[in-house]
C-alpha cells in the first residue's frame, strides 16, 4: 500500500514523517541539552530576499553537504527535536562546517514548515 510519504522526496518524506508520528533518530556524536536520540539537523536558508525556509535532515548528514548553490543562502544552522507540544532547539549546538548558530525564531519556523508540510500531505 502506497502512502502520501511515498510520493515525496527522502528528505521531505522523513520531515513529514518526524511531524506526524514521534520517533527515535540517529545519535550525533556531541554534547547535546536534548535528548540524542531525538535529534535532527537543521538548515535555516534564504533563497530569495525576504524568505527563509526551513531544511530538516539526518544527523549523518553534513550542514554543509546541503547547501551546495551559491544562491541559497544558510542564515542559521543547528538540532533540533520535535515533539508533540513543538521544536525544540539545542541553543549549544550549531553548524561547525557552515560556522552558524541556531537562532530563538528558528523553532517558530520549523514548527510553521511542518505544519505547512502536514496540511499538503493531508489534501
Amino acid at each position: 500500500m502506497t502512502s502520501p510519504y511515498d510520493l515525496l522526496m527522502p528528505t521531505h518524506a522523513m520531515l513529514a514523517r518526524a511531524a506526524t508520528s514521534p520517533g527515535p533518530r540517529a545519535v550525533p556524536a556531541r554534547s547535546t541539552s536534548i535528548q540524542p536520540e531525538s535529534l535532527l539537523k537543521y538548515i535555516i536558508v534564504a533563497p530569495v530576499p525576504g524568505l527563509e525556509l526551513a531544511v530538516l535532515f539526518h544527523p549523518s548528514i553534513q550542514h554543509s553537504n546541503l547547501v551546495d548553490k551559491p544562491s541559497t543562502k544558510p542564515i542559521s544552522a543547528g538540532f533540533c527535536r520535535i515533539t508533540e507540544s513543538g521544536v525544540e532547539i539545542d541553543p549549544l549546538l550549531g553548524s561547525t562546517s557552515l560556522n552558524l548558530k541556531p537562532r530563538p525564531e528558528d523553532a517558530a519556523l520549523i514548527q510553521t514548515t511542518l505544519k505547512l508540510l502536514h496540511l499538503q500531505l493531508s489534501v
